[in-house]
């Protein structure tokens, strides 16, 4: 959370998102949790409200086309969880102001960093991160719009 003064001696806080980007019109907000995912029983309650919170925030001014949370995890903890068989997201739609908005959990693998390929590997981990935010979010949401 950012801080920026408002009277002399007081402070306003700034509620902002860790990553918010704009395409076809509409805006995409996503946080970073750096806290264990459970797999059990998936994001938090308090961390829900918080989205909630910006997705009211940012939807005062624009269309919120989709939603949620990025965990990047550790590639030990990647295979405890099995997440290869998520292929790297969750998706699901919550509801606000009478919308039903994509929401999604996406995951970031993490390399060991003892690695010596650490540099090589971390870069192709954001590809793929990136290739999944493409073609399993923004391609998947353009072709429902169009539907």
């Amino acid at each position: 959370m950012k801080y920026r003064p408002v009277l002399k001696g007081s402070y306003m806080r700034k509620l902002e998102p860790n990553l918010v980007f704009e395409s076809d019109g509409g805006l995409y907000v996503f946080d970073v949790k750096y806290k264990a995912f459970d797999p059990q029983f998936g994001v938090k309650r308090e961390h829900l409200f918080q989205l909630h919170t910006y997705i009211g925030q940012y939807g005062n001014g624009a269309s919120i086309k989709g939603c949620g949370f990025v965990y990047p995890i550790s590639e030990e903890r990647w295979a405890a969880l099995n997440l290869d068989k998520t292929q790297r997201l969750i998706s699901d739609v919550i509801r606000q102001q009478e919308q039903e908005i994509p929401f999604h959990v996406l995951f970031l693998k993490i390399p060991d960093n003892t690695s010596l390929d650490f540099n090589r590997l971390m870069s192709e981990q954001c590809r793929m991160f990136i290739d999944t935010i493409h073609s399993k979010i923004l391609i998947k949401e353009k072709i429902a719009a169009w539907a």
